[in-house]
């Protein structure tokens, strides 16, 4: 049977504990109104959003100057929005279903904003893997789209305070 549980802070851990939460450019600065190149991050920042790097004109080259975005930041920094917690014995028998599943979200969620992605994968243990996104609302998105293609499992969404931040857990077993 499929549940799905949204809580308010259970008293999970918050995945940026001790850490900066939030990078963001002060409204008043200039580089808000600055064309921006992130090399590290692949991005750009001009009339005031940041995208791909690809969509920048070879004829503006000269009018960039080298900075860092929130993404950049955020890597740096290891400070994440949102974690999925994908549980029980489940994932090794479709890991690659479920590879390929996230691998989708991802790019459908770089195709709307740029700093919308998943920062990293990381097996915890045998039973539990993270994926960290710096978004919230795509480690939901991530959940939601697992718990309704692969039936029978548990959904868990905690939200923190303030709605800022999320920890999603998805939890399947094969009996």
């Amino acid at each position: 049977m499929n549940q799905n549980h949204q809580n308010q802070d259970k008293g999970h851990q918050d995945p940026n504990k001790g850490k900066e939460k939030r990078f963001a450019f002060d409204e008043g600065s200039k580089h808000m109104k600055e064309n921006l190149v992130d090399p590290k991050a692949d991005l750009i920042y001009q009339e005031k959003h940041w995208e791909p790097l690809d969509k920048l004109r070879p004829d503006l080259v000269d009018n960039f100057q080298e900075g860092a975005s929130p993404l950049s930041k955020m890597l740096e920094g290891d400070v994440c929005e949102g974690v999925l917690h994908i549980k029980g014995n489940f994932f090794m028998q479709h890991q690659e279903e479920i590879l390929n599943a996230i691998r989708h979200s991802d790019d459908m969620a770089r195709e709307r904003d740029a700093l919308n992605r998943v920062m990293k994968i990381i097996r915890m243990n045998e039973d539990d893997i993270a994926i960290f996104t710096t978004k919230n609302q795509l480690a939901v998105t991530i959940g939601k789209k697992l718990d309704s293609a692969f039936k029978g499992g548990k959904l868990d969404i905690h939200w923190s305070k303030g709605d800022r931040d999320v920890e999603v857990t998805w939890h399947k077993d094969i009996e």
